[in-house]
């Protein structure tokens, strides 16, 4: 599968519509720093993955990449959208087209399907694919060299598709969780239990020694009737009718209490009421309360005025808009023959172009009236607002104030009678509220007493229901103990089995980086990033967490000893292998984004003759570069093996147009052009 065509409209650098054929063989992309060359990429990976991942997820001044995902450069952009079209061996057309709305005539699962052949083992593979497909050259070294030693594992797993296992050692990994996690449950419920049984005991505790301290039941009951004047009446109509007056006591002190606290509290605010300093703040509030309402009839007469003049300019709007497509058309169509185009009366140039400013000019200054009559008026009305919210406060304020003195009374006299009508319905004697409620809570205390001494002998039946609900909950604590000891047990196995898992599928990356290693050996050795260390290896090891580290000369580290531009001539080499080794993956396309970033023209050259070696293989080449020259030795370099089309772009930026492409030449291989001339 290659990539046979891309078409962008306000994208990135790109505003109006560009449309690039790709050959089967190689395109080379060349042009100044900003003319869109790694936009071209950046449209690429967009359409295949959804993202560019050389942006990192950042915010700054609450704004993010996807931002300025989309053209945001002078003017609007017509359209917005990337399509991308693939190309597969049995010649079958694949369609990919975004846009701002989303994904188009294919879903990802979709596009994960056409470009892996075990798309089913890994979800996110279209970002995997473009890691290792798109190189840009200011990430070479961060996606090789720089990457710890695990993450640097991970990614070469993804790569070359060692996966086979992920799927099973995630399922084993869930189950051991979700073990691990019921007998956490089982813990808290057992937690529980064992906070029931100690309250059990507490309670048996408890109504054991109410046993041995039970006085005699007869002098109670006895004392009971003559609290009560109940003496005909057996005993159980005796504890019910004592259980409902100490119910109703229990009632009738607590609110008694509160009536005669809030009507102390009343007549200390009545007497507030009329005092001057009172009075004189309901003055105020008068005064402040006119102020407010003299602000918003201000307010409201303005605004009205700003109404009326928003008004008469927007009915001038339409003719305005005419003459501003009349000045738009003007400047389009310029002087026909040395004369106007509307009128066909002769003018200078220099006076027709200074017409259409001035025209300019006077939409302009309308319009900024305009702007500053509606900035005005969403003022005016948020004054406005704001006003008439203060005023119906004030409103509330002031009515509150004016009439407490007369709530104050009604709401004294309703608690007074509150109180009388309490203490009639507990029909004591008493020249006071406060004797009252001393009465109600002497008699409630004496009903309490020989109430809890009559029920002493319902404690045996409750101890041994007591005792019955502890034998129970200690059986279901053991169950909960042993399903406990069973649940981790099962965890553990499923745990063990997951690494088990995880080392194998190491080894399944172990046989692919054993086919890698060889590539990677021809690869560095023709870029030659170091004179003296002319053999790159890699060490891995651990046996569940797996480190991948790289190594050159007498068991050194790269990363540490290279220099910048050999670092990046290192990392490309382990990149281009990596890529050539994704046996999974059916797109046959190397894309490169300036390559030689950092890179000397010794190592360069080196690099054209991989690219060279890569083409050969039926692998097509999109590559960027800022060198003209280079770009044409590319060219030169692919276009012989096996006869295959490239093309070089120029790529130009025009101002508020955006990216362009200023020429595009065709390189057609020697046996074809042999073939055209006969």
């Amino acid at each position: 599968m290659k990539i046979t065509h891309l078409e962008l409209a306000g994208f990135r650098g790109v505003r109006g519509k560009v449309s690039i054929e790709f050959p089967s063989g190689f395109a080379i992309i060349t042009g100044a720093n900003g003319t869109g060359k790694s936009t071209i990429c950046d449209a690429i990976e967009y359409a295949l993955s959804g993202t560019i991942l050389r942006h990192p997820e950042s915010t700054e001044t609450g704004e993010t990449f996807e931002d300025y995902l989309w053209w945001r450069g002078q003017g609007n952009a017509e359209s917005r959208f990337v399509t991308l079209k693939l190309l597969t061996e049995d010649n079958q057309e694949i369609t990919i087209k975004r846009d701002p709305t989303g994904l188009h005539g294919i879903n990802e699962e979709g596009i994960g399907e056409a470009l892996c052949s075990e798309h089913a083992a890994d979800e996110s593979i279209a970002h995997n694919l473009c890691q290792t497909s798109i190189i840009r050259g200011e990430h070479v070294a961060e996606l090789s060299l720089d990457l710890a030693e695990t993450e640097r594992f991970n990614f070469v797993k993804r790569s070359l598709g060692a996966n086979d296992l992920s799927h099973v050692e995630q399922k084993a990994s869930e189950v051991s969780k979700w073990f691990r996690e019921e007998a956490s449950t089982l813990d808290s419920e057992y937690t529980r239990l064992r906070s029931v049984i100690l309250q059990i005991t507490s309670d048996i505790s408890a109504a054991t020694a109410q046993l041995s301290e039970t006085n005699d039941l007869a002098a109670a009951e006895s004392a009971l009737r003559s609290l009560l004047g109940n003496g005909a009446v057996d005993s159980t109509t005796l504890m019910s009718r004592a259980r409902a007056e100490l119910g109703s006591l229990r009632i009738h002190i607590p609110s008694l209490l509160a009536a005669t606290q809030r009507i102390k509290e009343v007549e200390s605010a009545i007497q507030e009421s009329e005092t001057p300093a009172y009075k004189s703040r309901v003055k105020q509030m008068d005064e402040q309360l006119a102020a407010s309402r003299e602000k918003q009839s201000t307010i409201a007469k303005e605004s009205r005025e700003v109404d009326e003049k928003l008004r008469q300019e927007q009915e001038r709007r339409p003719a305005l808009e005419s003459l501003a497509q009349l000045c738009e058309h003007g400047r389009r169509l310029g002087l026909q023959n040395g004369k106007c185009p509307l009128c066909a009366s002769a003018v200078p140039e220099e006076d027709f172009g200074k017409q259409l400013q001035k025209i300019h000019h006077d939409i302009e200054k309308q319009n900024a009236a305009l702007l500053t009559l509606v900035e005005r008026q969403t003022k005016l009305r948020n004054d406005l607002r704001s006003s008439t919210t203060e005023v119906e406060a004030l409103q509330r304020q002031h009515q509150d104030l004016v009439s407490r003195p007369e709530s104050l009374r009604s709401e004294l006299a309703r608690l007074k009678q509150e109180c009388s009508r309490l203490i009639e319905e507990t029909k004591i004697q008493s020249k006071s509220p406060e004797e009252v409620i001393d009465s109600m809570r002497q008699r409630a205390t004496s009903l309490e007493k020989y109430v809890g001494l009559l029920e002493t002998s319902k404690t045996v039946e409750r101890l041994n229901q007591l005792r019955k609900q502890l034998e129970e909950h200690r059986k279901q604590g053991d169950s909960i103990d042993a399903r406990i000891s069973k649940q981790r047990i099962v965890s553990e196995r499923f745990r063990e089995a997951a690494s088990a898992l995880k080392r194998m599928s190491g080894e399944l990356v172990d046989d692919r980086l054993a086919e890698l290693s060889p590539l990677l050996q021809e690869i560095y050795a023709r870029l030659r990033p170091h004179v003296d260390w002319t053999e790159m290896s890699y060490l891995i090891r651990g046996d569940v967490r797996r480190f991948l580290s790289l190594r050159v000369g007498n068991e050194l580290n790269p990363k540490f000893m290279f220099s910048s531009g050999q670092r990046r001539a290192a990392g490309l080499a382990f990149l281009l292998a990596v890529h050539l080794s994704r046996s999974r993956c059916r797109l046959n396309s190397l894309v490169l984004d300036d390559p030689v970033q950092h890179i000397d023209d010794y190592r360069a050259l080196h690099l054209v003759e991989i690219l060279h070696a890569i083409r050969r293989s039926g692998r097509q080449v999109i590559c960027t570069v800022e060198d003209e020259s280079l770009a044409s030795l590319l060219c030169r370099r692919l276009s012989g093996p096996l006869g295959e089309e490239g093309v070089l772009l120029k790529m130009g930026y025009v101002p508020n147009a955006g990216v362009v492409v200023k020429a595009r030449e065709q390189f057609i291989p020697p046996q074809r052009i042999s073939i055209l001339a006969a």
